[in-house]
């Protein structure tokens, strides 16, 4: 079996924010008792910060998000994702990015953040109150991104002085447990594959179906994705992602969309990869 602990590695991604809402008690309380209901009718939960001021740092903490399980595969329940070593420096500079661009909107909302309070006074009214409010010398600790990369460990990492067959019995699990993630993990990559060409199949059979360009790309850079991704070297999702480059990515989305001829073809051959694919996964 191919030795992944040197081929990939574990990569957690932790995104720390803070949603400035707050639940009103006493407000909670009036409008339930104003209208007859019981005290958990409902809660009531204001906004201390407008929606549109945070909309920036909400929309890059969300392309962190979705580059970070874009671009590694699943692995365990703790939150670790899988990362090849071929992708570790595009995809840590493209992570770095975000990161950055993370920071610089953060120091822009902190630059802002007195008015932001005063424009919560007027419109709060009476449900305003300033002691809600973190200082604005917090603000920057509220918010944060950081990235923990692990090794993989293996049955050979485990090195504890207990009885012997205790031992091989805690390795054995250990081998157990980490041959069930490279099966996920493998499971992770058939199932990208196939939401991506079925996606393409339901879309190009409708004549009138409108679709992105993303269509297309997306399922092209997962196949480009899946080079550095197939550490096990399965010769079924190689030979399935040589197949979708061939036959699904070689014409332009413009193509598909203004050629029916060929977009009837291109429909045919995702539902063909399809049939094929329901044999491995």
């Amino acid at each position: 079996m191919t030795n992944l602990s040197e081929k990939a590695m574990l990569v957690n991604v932790t995104i720390k924010g803070h949603s400035f809402r707050k639940l009103d008690k006493k407000a909670t309380q009036e409008v339930n008792s104003n209208n007859n209901a019981s005290n958990d009718a409902g809660r009531y939960n204001k906004a201390l910060i407008a929606r549109e001021y945070l909309k920036d740092i909400t929309r890059i903490s969300g392309a962190i998000r979705v580059y970070h399980y874009t671009n590694t595969l699943a692995w365990s329940d703790s939150g670790g994702r899988i990362l090849p070593a071929k992708h570790y420096i595009e995809y840590m500079d493209k992570m770095n990015k975000l990161i950055q661009e993370y920071k610089e909107v953060v120091q822009n909302f902190i630059y802002n953040y007195d008015s932001y309070v005063v424009h919560a006074q007027n419109n709060l009214g009476a449900l305003f109150n300033i002691d809600e409010y973190p200082h604005i010398s917090d603000i920057e600790h509220k918010f944060s991104v950081s990235i923990h990369v692990l090794p993989l460990s293996t049955k050979d990492d485990f090195r504890v002085d207990i009885q012997a067959d205790i031992a091989q019995e805690i390795k054995e699990n250990i081998e157990r447990d980490f041959n069930n993630s490279i099966k996920n993990s493998i499971s992770d990559l058939w199932d990208r594959l196939k939401t991506g060409v079925l996606a393409m199949s339901e879309k190009l059979k409708n004549e009138d179906a409108i679709f992105r360009n993303t269509l297309v790309t997306n399922l092209c850079d997962l196949c480009n994705l899946l080079e550095k991704f197939n550490l096990t070297e399965d010769k079924n999702l190689t030979a399935i992602s040589n197949e979708i480059k061939e036959k699904l990515c070689k014409n332009e989305p413009d193509i598909l969309r203004e050629d029916k001829e060929t977009r009837k073809n291109t429909a045919k051959q995702a539902q063909d990869i399809l049939d094929k694919m329901s044999g491995y996964c």
